[in-house]
C-alpha cells in the first residue's frame, strides 16, 4: 500500500514537471526577455499605455467650431480640459 502511494506521488511529480517544461516552452515561444532566477523565471516588464485622451484634448483645442459650443448646456469641460458631450 505504501509503495503504491509512493509510486502515485512520483507519477504526479513527473506530470507536474512535464507541465512546467511545457509552460517554459510556451513562454519561450513568446520571444520575451526571460531571466532564470532560482526555481523560477522573471519576464521582462511589459507596459502598455494609451495616448488617445491627450491627443483628443489637443485636437479639440484646435477646433474653433467645438470651442464655440463649450458654453452650451450639452457640453462640459473635464479637469484635463477634454470637452465632453
Amino acid at each position: 500500500m505504501v509503495a503504491n502511494a509512493l509510486s502515485r506521488k512520483a507519477l504526479a511529480r513527473a506530470e507536474v514537471s512535464m507541465h512546467t517544461c511545457e509552460l517554459y516552452e510556451q513562454v519561450r515561444d513568446l520571444n520575451l526577455t526571460i531571466t532564470e532566477i532560482g526555481e523560477g523565471i522573471m519576464l521582462q516588464k511589459l507596459e502598455i499605455s494609451c495616448d488617445l485622451r491627450p491627443r483628443k484634448v489637443q485636437t479639440q483645442s484646435l477646433d474653433a467650431n467645438l470651442q464655440r459650443r463649450v458654453g452650451h448646456l450639452e457640453f462640459s469641460v473635464a479637469s484635463d480640459e477634454a470637452i465632453l458631450f
